[in-house]
């Protein structure tokens, strides 16, 4: 007997039978051994469970009686001889068999097979330009102490108030959900009012939470129903060293890990950190695999004096798979008294003399050339770079369509790169 309606959604399938005692079916954590496809089955009247959670093998005929048998054993034990005559006569193993069965073949069909090639060009966008590519995983690293905690909250703050603020656009309100394997509730809650407070954000917007611990992947099933019970739009996951469940340099557990992110099929942003040993422009620490799943991935690196209240923030865009790189971006944080809050603003990175040294000699330029043009020399003066360096690295630029030389000596941001690399 089909069921009178289903829904199906991050790996959780539902089945109903109408009546005047509706009965739900819900099927979810579905997991494929050598032994069989099992999943674990409930079953509720109205909202009544007549069978509790229990592992059961999709394919086995016994499981299916057994199942059977516990309905109506549980339903004589509710209501005995006065059980609703519809669920006397309820054709019981037809209806299992028929959500079974339906289970097992869209678990195994997969998506199913698109034409594509053809539909209208849809450019891909960033949930919030320009740190997080939509509906992909991105990342941001960094050393220790580099605020990259700081910086995915502030991320989420405008994904979920739906507000541009130090010139990160989000392109729509998103619900948000934190993943937190470092620190704890009270410090997430901590940074999440100071931002609000130094940024002006509503007092009573409010970001979700889980304090987490089990490996990532373990827990995909929780996670997907979490997601969709509160229609998760972007996750933020502190971070990839703490949530994957084994060592960070082990390609298998990078792979299962984004193929269990995959699965939920939102926007999702990895904080993560760089070995002390290891040179922090060639990528995070471990897996070069999960760099390479990545699809936007920024190095995050700050400066702050002893005894200072304000910190020099630069992110240095290091790949985007769908267009070109970012220029470098620079904030600045100031730590103001807690009533006060946490001020954020842009700054350039060429004010900062520790940062500065962190951009390469053509994002040097590039920064002094945003929306003007310049001589060689006077380049060279804003920049502090030698002449000859400045001009060897124009030239440069201009035959690989990086900067515009004009009739009057003066060199410029070519035009398609304005906005981008």
């Amino acid at each position: 007997m089909n069921p009178d309606s289903e829904k199906i959604n991050a790996g959780i399938y539902e089945y109903t039978w109408n009546g005047t005692q509706p009965i739900h079916m819900r099927i979810d954590r579905i997991r494929e051994t050598r032994s069989g496809i099992t999943g674990e089955v409930s079953i509720k009247v109205k909202t009544k469970t007549i069978f509790g959670v229990s592992r059961t093998g999709l394919l086995s005929q016994r499981n299916r009686a057994e199942i059977v048998l516990g309905c109506k054993t549980k339903l004589f034990e509710l209501y005995g001889e006065a059980t609703d005559t519809n669920l006397k006569e309820f054709p019981w193993l037809d209806a299992i068999d028929s959500a079974f069965n339906r289970t097992l073949e869209i678990y195994r069909s997969g998506d199913p097979i698109l034409e594509v090639g053809n539909d209208p060009l849809e450019i891909p966008k960033y949930a919030a330009y320009p740190f997080v590519a939509k509906g992909m995983p991105n990342m941001i690293y960094g050393a220790g102490g580099s605020l990259k905690s700081y910086m995915g909250i502030l991320i989420c703050c405008i994904l979920q108030s739906g507000e541009a603020m130090c010139d990160i656009e989000p392109l729509e309100q998103q619900n948000c959900l934190v993943l937190d394997y470092e620190s704890n509730p009270a410090i997430s809650n901590y940074r999440i009012r100071q931002i609000k407070k130094g940024m002006g954000l509503p007092d009573d917007m409010k970001i979700l939470y889980r304090h987490s611990y089990q490996s990532l992947p373990s827990e995909i099933d929780q996670i997907q129903e979490i997601i969709r019970e509160y229609e998760i739009g972007f996750l933020l996951i502190d971070s990839y060293s703490m949530s994957c469940g084994g060592k960070s340099d082990d390609q298998d557990i990078a792979r299962a890990y984004f193929m269990a992110l995959r699965s939920l099929n939102v926007t999702t942003l990895i904080l993560d950190h760089i070995s002390k040993q290891k040179d922090s422009d060639q990528g995070p620490i471990g897996s070069v695999y999960k760099y390479n799943q990545s699809r936007c991935v920024w190095l995050i690196k700050a400066h702050q004096g002893e005894g200072s209240k304000m910190a020099e923030v630069g992110l240095f865009h290091t790949k985007y798979n769908h267009g070109p790189k970012i220029k470098p971006k620079g904030f600045k944080f100031e730590f103001f008294e807690e009533s006060t809050g946490l001020f954020i603003d842009t700054m350039s990175l060429k004010d900062s003399v520790v940062l500065a040294d962190s951009m390469s000699v053509e994002e040097q330029i590039a920064n002094v050339l945003v929306g003007t043009t310049m001589k060689v020399k006077d380049i060279a003066e804003e920049t502090g770079l030698n002449v000859n360096t400045v001009r060897t690295t124009l030239k440069r630029g201009v035959k690989r369509n990086k900067f515009v030389k004009l009739v009057d000596g003066h060199y410029g941001i070519a035009a398609k790169d304005e906005q981008g690399e």
